[in-house]
């Protein structure tokens, strides 16, 4: 049987269902504009009509051909939300062309197209798709004027033009404003509150994440687990602001050190668990090293005072149908291991719990 929404990572199973709903809204484009071509409201022989109606349909599919093959991986908008938003204003322009009477009611349709970016789209990304659409429609005007002068009448499409103009320039504002509430409300709901890395809870989603792409194309994913050593002596000699302080510079280190594919969340306290996405056991144990390094030379400044920290970390990398937790206390045996050897140490097992040396 044919999944619709095959399995993939959270992400990619959102993009797709997105997707789908864009493409109900093309399914009552489609009848609308066949009970206008039925009414005699477009001036499109059948068979240009029908042709027309077809490219839709292909451009639909491509679209979710691209999706179900994680092609749109490879562009930095990932939900190609503006992609689809301009072949939608497009198909919109042809409509508008084709139309007699029925030329002002299909403007409401670019609402249509442009509320699928509101939880997606910054206010230039707007702008961009409302110039878009006024010159859509200013060039359609031109082409009306030239072949059919006759089904014009321009004060009239003037006015459209206009509040065309002001009502998207709004919308574009106001979109962009309800992105940014959203990005706020994702930010509290995901970020840890003191050093803006994962928190607990949206660090498992990764790792459930990760290990069902595991499972489903067989690579590994890398875990690190890092505490810094002798936290509380920190907080007993400088106060917990300093504290703060020291876990907001380390978190920042880590990310910096880290590729941007990988993922960091705060598991708890003065310990982070740091996912790397398809390493080998030898790149994740460089990748720890690597990290020890730039913590181990970092310094915080705290009431003229320079204070320097150093890390231990346990790593291991997850084995295809075991289970998380099995990795976890792995990770968590090799950081322990790491603590007993005197601390700002890295300690890597592998599957079978056999230690990779350094090199």
């Amino acid at each position: 049987m044919i999944e619709l929404i095959p399995k993939k990572s959270l992400d990619q199973q959102l993009r797709i269902k997105r997707f789908l709903i864009g493409t109900s809204s093309y399914i009552i484009f489609i009848l609308t504009f066949i009970i206008c071509h039925w009414l005699g409201l477009f001036r499109l022989p059948l068979a240009k009509f029908s042709i027309i109606i077809g490219m839709i349909a292909l451009i639909n599919l491509g679209f979710y051909l691209v999706f179900l093959f994680d092609i749109n991986l490879y562009f930095k908008e990932k939900s190609l939300t503006i992609a689809q938003i301009t072949v939608g204003t497009i198909v919109i322009m042809i409509a508008i062309y084709y139309a007699n009477e029925a030329r002002g009611a299909f403007l409401l349709l670019y609402m249509v197209t442009f509320s699928f970016g509101v939880f997606r789209l910054k206010v230039r990304q707007f702008l961009f798709l409302t110039l878009i659409v006024i010159t859509g429609y200013s060039v359609n005007l031109s082409l009306l004027k030239i072949y059919h002068p006759e089904t014009l009448n321009m004060t009239v499409e003037l006015l459209r033009l206009l509040i065309l103009s002001v009502v998207f320039t709004w919308f574009s504002f106001i979109g962009g404003y309800i992105n940014r509430l959203r990005e706020k409300v994702e930010e509290l709901a995901t970020k840890d509150g003191l050093t803006k890395v994962f928190n607990r809870r949206k660090i498992f989603e990764v790792l459930e994440r990760e290990v069902e792409l595991s499972k489903r194309q067989l690579y590994h994913f890398g875990l690190l687990m890092i505490d810094i050593d002798d936290f509380k002596k920190i907080n007993d000699s400088y106060g917990h602001l300093a504290g703060d302080l020291i876990l907001t510079n380390v978190a920042k280190a880590i990310k910096i050190a880290l590729r941007t594919e990988d993922y960091l969340g705060r598991y708890g306290g003065e310990e982070f668990l740091a996912v790397l996405t398809n390493p080998t056991p030898e790149n994740a144990l460089l990748c720890a090293n690597r990290i020890k390094e730039v913590v181990e030379n970092l310094e915080t400044e705290f009431k003229n005072k320079k204070i320097k920290v150093t890390i231990s970390t346990g790593v291991t990398v997850y084995l295809p149908d075991e289970s998380l937790d099995t990795t976890l206390a792995r990770a968590d045996k090799a950081l322990y291991m790491a603590k007993e050897r005197g601390k700002n140490t890295v300690v890597a097992l592998d599957f079978t719990n056999k230690e990779l040396k350094q090199f």
